[in-house]
């Protein structure tokens, strides 16, 4: 039991720095700096590999912020150039449009005067021909009339044939006719 208390007095006074000298409590707190020393150099090494790396970090970041960014615009210039394309498409069909009708207008309405010209130099020409043909039957009818080998009746008959009312005409009215051309 007694071995034990020395032991156990050893163990105790051993916690206790007794038996240290002055140097090697020197040496002690010397390596203890110099761990505390390496522990902040490889703190400080490990806070600028941090700050490298953060640092990268935000470029590679602002790199691709920027890149799209670029792309962003490129892809808008593209619409914007695509919607003005569009655009000015849309203002050409518009354009050949109108201008389109104004030419059917402006042909339509020149190929009307045209007929309506056609017509009115066809009206001339048969309302002429219809004039030279009447002139023509009043010279054969006044002729006829001249003649003497007509009797009173058939004279009438013919300048009522020739007024177009041979039903309608009274007898009256050819004899005037009659009298009237047989004046000159």
């Amino acid at each position: 039991m007694r071995y034990i208390y020395l032991i156990l007095l050893a163990l105790f006074f051993t916690g206790c720095d007794l038996f240290d000298s002055n140097e090697i409590k020197l040496k002690k707190l010397e390596a203890q700096t110099q761990r505390d020393m390496a522990k902040i150099e490889l703190e400080k090494e490990l806070a600028n590999i941090d700050k490298s790396k953060e640092l990268d970090i935000v470029k590679l970041k602002s790199k691709l912020e920027q890149e799209n960014f670029e792309q962003t615009m490129k892809l808008r210039a593209q619409e914007n150039e695509m919607k003005l394309n569009i655009y000015i498409a849309l203002i050409v069909a518009l354009l050949i449009i109108v201008i389109s009708s104004f030419i059917y207008y402006y042909y339509k309405r020149r190929h009307e005067n045209e007929l309506h010209q056609y017509k009115d130099n066809l009206e001339k020409y048969f309302h002429q021909q219809e004039n030279s043909t009447r002139l023509k039957i009043a010279e054969k009818l006044v002729d006829s009339l001249a003649s003497s080998d007509l009797t009173q009746e058939q004279k009438l008959q013919l300048i009522s044939a020739f007024n177009g009312q041979m039903n309608n005409a009274s007898k009256d009215d050819i004899k005037q006719i009659s009298f009237e051309k047989d004046e000159y």
